[in-house]
C-alpha cells in the first residue's frame, strides 16, 4: 500500500470482527488509510494468524502509525477453552509486540475489558482483579504491553470497554450477548429470556459509540496534541437488567412475554463485573458516553447493522 503522508495509517487486528470492520470504515471515513489484519479471509483483509511470527511480520506493512490490537477469543469462549484463551488473547499479543518491535516505536492501542475488575466499583485507577479466563487474559496482556512501553519497543495504550450491545447477527461468544439479544428478539416480537438474577446490573454502551471513541482515542494518540493515559476506561453506562427488560417490552412491536431463567455460566462471569463504571480520563479527552439503555436501543432500531 503506497503510503500518502498527510493520511495516518492504522493496521487493525481482527479486521474481520464486529468491531474490527465497523472502526476500519470509521477511520476510512475520517480520511485514514486502514490495513486490516485477520485469521479470517475477506475482501480488503490480509490473512495472518497473529501467533504466527513470521506471517505477521511479513503481512505488517512498512510504515504505520498505529496498531489497534482487537484480535481475541470472547468470554464464553474462553471460559470453555482456557488453552485458547490463553494462545489466542496472550500468545497473540506476545507475538505481535515482537513483529512490531523493529519499529521506532510504534504506537499500539489495545481494546481489553470490564472484565479485569471485579470490584462492584471500577474507576480508571482500581486494581485488576479478573474472576474469568477472559478478564484474566486481557489483564495479562496489558501487562505485556505495559513492559514493552516500559523498554521502550512501543508506546502502548489499553482501552477497557464495557458490553457492547446491541451486536447484530447470531449470539457472539461473549458471555454478556444476552444483552444484544434481549433487545433483538424484543423488536422481532419475540419473547425475550434474562439469564441473570434479580438486581444483575450491566455497564453498557452502543456499537457507534464504542467504534466512535476508539476512533477518537487513535487520533488523540496519533497526534499527541495532548496527553493520553496509558490505561483508561471506556465510557459506558450503567443498567439493571430487569430495567432493561422493561425497556425491551415497552420498544416490541407486538405483546411479548419476559421469562427469567438463570444460567449459571453465564451470571458467574456477568456478575464479577462491575455494575459500576466511571470514566472520567475519557470524559477529559471528549470521548462520548450513551445516556440511557433507551437510547441504545433507539439507536439500533435507526441504524443499518445488519
Amino acid at each position: 500500500m503506497p503510503h500518502d503522508s498527510s493520511q495516518p495509517v492504522a493496521v487493525i487486528t481482527g479486521a474481520s470482527g464486529f468491531l474490527g470492520g465497523r472502526l476500519a470504515i470509521k477511520l476510512r471515513r475520517h480520511n485514514w488509510q486502514v490495513v486490516g489484519i485477520d485469521s479470517e479471509a475477506l475482501p480488503g483483509v490480509l490473512t495472518a494468524d497473529i501467533r504466527n511470527i513470521h506471517t505477521l511480520r511479513h503481512t505488517m506493512v512498512p510504515h504505520f502509525d498505529i496498531v489497534i490490537h482487537l484480535a481475541s477469543l470472547l468470554s464464553a469462549r474462553c471460559e470453555s477453552d482456557p488453552t485458547s484463551a490463553f494462545d489466542v488473547n496472550v500468545g497473540g499479543t506476545a507475538t505481535l509486540l515482537n513483529a512490531v518491535a523493529d519499529k521506532a516505536p510504534p504506537a499500539l492501542l489495545m481494546a481489553s475489558s470490564i472484565a479485569v475488575f471485579d470490584q462492584e466499583h471500577a474507576t480508571d485507577d482500581t486494581p485488576v482483579r479478573p474472576q474469568s479466563v477472559y478478564g484474566t487474559s486481557k489483564a495479562m496482556s496489558e501487562l505485556l504491553i505495559a513492559d514493552a512501553t516500559r523498554r521502550g519497543s512501543v508506546r502502548g495504550h489499553i482501552a477497557r470497554l464495557p458490553t457492547v450491545a446491541v451486536r447484530p447477527g447470531p449470539p457472539s461468544g461473549a458471555a454478556s450477548a444476552f444483552a444484544s439479544t434481549m433487545v433483538k428478539n424484543a423488536l422481532d416480537g419475540v419473547d425475550i429470556v434474562v439469564p441473570v438474577p434479580p438486581g444483575r446490573r450491566i455497564v453498557l454502551t452502543s456499537v457507534e459509540t464504542a467504534v466512535e471513541n476508539l476512533r477518537l482515542l487513535a487520533d488523540a494518540i496519533v497526534k499527541e496534541e495532548q496527553a493520553v493515559p496509558k490505561v483508561i476506561n471506556m465510557p459506558g453506562v450503567g443498567v439493571d437488567v430487569d430495567a432493561m427488560a422493561e425497556e425491551c417490552l415497552a420498544a416490541a412491536p407486538v405483546p411479548i412475554k419476559v421469562r427469567r431463567e438463570v444460567a449459571g455460566d453465564v451470571d458467574a462471569i456477568v456478575g464479577s463485573w462491575p455494575s459500576r463504571w466511571e470514566s472520567p480520563a475519557a470524559i477529559r479527552l471528549g470521548l462520548q458516553q450513551d445516556p440511557s439503555f433507551a437510547s441504545i436501543v433507539a439507536g439500533y432500531k435507526s441504524c443499518d447493522l445488519p
